[in-house]
């Protein structure tokens, strides 16, 4: 087993948000910390906000690694295996990074949301995935195949699916883009709740506003929805004062995914 090499580091750690959601276990929802203490756990940030430097998939599937050269797409830039059921988080870089803000130019963003959609149908990938948080490469709880260090241009991606059937007719909000229905939720109310916390811990009553956010998530306004207890984690989250939310070829290798270790099991992928 060999360690990742500087090349492959720098181009992974250089792209960051210096302050990213990060967190040891999902389950326990995620914080912002400095960037140092968010590499040394399993899951974290990895696209500033409001700014789209990678495409991120989630394939739930034994071989997942290699759903990109089943659906005889470019290798991705690295693939974070699960050791245990074999799904994985699959990355490709960006070179211009595509700005979702809400005044952001629609047209960029429609482009990526079909070549997005594209990928994920290609790739059988999960339609739900948010994409806000994904396996952390440089972590010894994932296998990783690494592929080529190369960074994309929009128009390259498109030339590998069938990018227009997925194009939206008509701009979508920029947290609709790829983002998936649990992140939209995520957005609607974490602005929501920034907005109504101080008022809520006035009155003291956190059953209260855990019911407002259960309501909230579950209303007309939240265009996508979520599972009444996805809600209620959120309100806990807001409450507590932090958001919840051997290098070898990947093209060649199938091989079985070894036990875990203390330092990260790494590949390449072909390309």
């Amino acid at each position: 087993m060999l360690a990742l090499t500087e090349e492959q580091l720098s181009f992974f750690e250089d792209r960051l948000p210096h302050r990213p959601y990060c967190t040891e276990d999902l389950q326990y929802g995620v914080r912002i910390r400095p960037l140092k203490t968010a590499l040394s756990l399993p899951y974290l940030q990895i696209n500033p906000p409001h700014l789209r430097m990678w495409m991120l998939f989630d394939v739930d599937r034994e071989g997942a690694a290699l759903a990109w050269e089943d659906a005889n797409l470019p290798a991705p830039a690295w693939a974070a295996i699960n050791r245990e059921n074999g799904h994985a988080h699959l990355a490709y870089g960006l070179s211009a990074p595509v700005l979702v803000a809400e005044n952001a130019r629609r047209q960029p963003i429609r482009f990526l949301q079909g070549i997005e959609g594209a990928y994920r149908e290609a790739l059988q990938a999960d339609r739900g995935y948010s994409g806000l948080i994904t396996k952390n490469p440089k972590h010894p709880l994932w296998r990783v195949l690494y592929g080529p260090q190369k960074l994309w241009e929009l128009g390259e991606l498109a030339e590998y699916g069938h990018v227009e059937k997925y194009i939206p007719r008509h701009a979508k909000q920029p947290e609709e883009i790829g983002l998936g229905r649990n992140c939209i939720t995520f957005e609607f109310l974490r602005q929501w709740a920034y907005r109504n916390i101080r008022a809520a811990r006035k009155r003291g009553n956190f059953v209260m506003w855990q019911a407002d956010c259960n309501n909230r998530g579950a209303g007309p306004e939240c265009r996508l929805r979520l599972s009444l207890g996805r809600a209620g984690g959120l309100a806990h989250r807001e409450e507590c004062g932090h958001v919840d939310m051997a290098p070898v070829r990947i093209g060649s290798l199938r091989s079985t995914i070894p036990e875990a270790s203390g330092a990260p099991d790494t590949a390449a992928l072909g390309g």
